[in-house]
């Protein structure tokens, strides 16, 4: 039962800060997402479970930020 709610936490989190900066709108430079859960990690353990999820989701969607920076 641990293990499902660990895993259930898991992906729950999995990419939160990335998509939550996406969903405001382009972002204004690269790996916004990445910097927003290290900035609140500073002040609370639960956001550094989201930053290689975050890293990753920022990676991925690199080719359409890159798109929507140049196109500021």
């Amino acid at each position: 039962m641990k293990k499902v709610i660990v895993l259930t936490a898991v992906f729950q989190l999995s990419g939160c800060g990335s998509i939550a900066e996406h969903s405001k709108g382009c972002y204004r430079e690269y790996y916004q997402g990445t910097q927003k859960m290290t900035e609140l990690g500073m002040w609370f353990l639960y956001p550094w479970l989201d930053v290689p999820f975050s890293a990753v989701v920022d990676t991925v969607t690199l080719p359409v930020d890159a798109i929507c920076i140049a196109s500021n």
